[in-house]
């Protein structure tokens, strides 16, 4: 049967380009290995000198969960600035379809369109209402925004929802790989009722993370320690959302 996720989006997997890494993770529900995620993380020096980066994740879900099928699939791009973030994001959630397109504007302020079915929902969070995207947890600097704070809101990409919650310093600690042994240093985020823990690396590579998937928590780990972060040109990357679009034109 083809994959879930290749049916909904036509996806090909890009050769690894300049600056880019690659993280694979493996996702298991109850001891049993469920689906994968396949993400790239490409670092950029800006004109300016600054950096940019732009994250890629693909996410395939299956699993039967007390006789019921666990259909999950996403495809998401965000590219990160030093003031600003874009993504954009498909879903297929038991066999609804939904897309996601988030922009922070210059004012701070985040505009978030959720596109399913045939229902268009439009909303305007103000600016210091969300610190972070669920895609930047995947980011080497990003990440600290969650890190850094006792207290953290982050837009889930897969939904379009605004989640806060308390954030724990869980201390260091050891992840076993395929290829080695990484050194993390655990984190708690805890919106709501839910509980995610995730450990990043001394280079903020996100090694294991905790995730809540239709009422379910699904463990990710890395496969293997990814290359160490280069740099490409900024100019062989169009932005994720085109400035000329309208939410309504998606």
């Amino acid at each position: 049967m083809p994959s879930l996720l290749l049916s909904l989006l036509g996806l090909v997997l890009p050769a690894l380009a300049s600056g880019e890494q690659v993280l694979l993770y493996d996702l298991r529900l109850d001891g049993q290995h469920v689906g994968t995620r396949h993400v790239t993380v490409r670092s950029l020096r800006a004109e300016d000198g600054g950096e940019v980066r732009v994250i890629e994740s693909y996410t395939e879900l299956e699993a039967s969960v007390a006789g019921q099928a666990l259909d999950f699939a996403n495809r998401a791009s965000a590219r990160v600035e030093v003031a600003t973030t874009s993504f954009t994001s498909s879903v297929s959630e038991g066999g609804r379809v939904r897309e996601v397109q988030a922009r922070q504007r210059s004012d701070g302020a985040w505009k978030v369109t959720v596109i399913e079915g045939n229902e268009v929902k439009q909303a305007t969070l103000p600016r210091g209402q969300v610190d972070l995207s669920s895609l930047q947890l995947l980011d080497p600097v990003a990440h600290r925004e969650l890190t850094g704070r006792a207290r953290a809101s982050v837009l889930a990409v897969e939904t379009g929802t605004l989640f806060s919650g308390a954030v724990e310093d869980l201390g260091e600690g050891q992840v076993e790989l395929a290829n080695g042994t990484v050194s993390v240093h655990r984190w708690a985020w805890s919106p709501s009722a839910v509980r995610m823990e995730l450990a990043w690396s001394q280079d903020g590579v996100l090694v294991a993370y905790d995730s809540q998937v239709l009422g379910r928590t699904v463990q990710a780990r890395l496969r293997e320690v990814p290359a160490a972060r280069s740099y490409g040109d900024i100019g062989e990357v169009a932005p994720v959302i085109d400035q000329g679009l309208s939410e309504q034109e998606l």
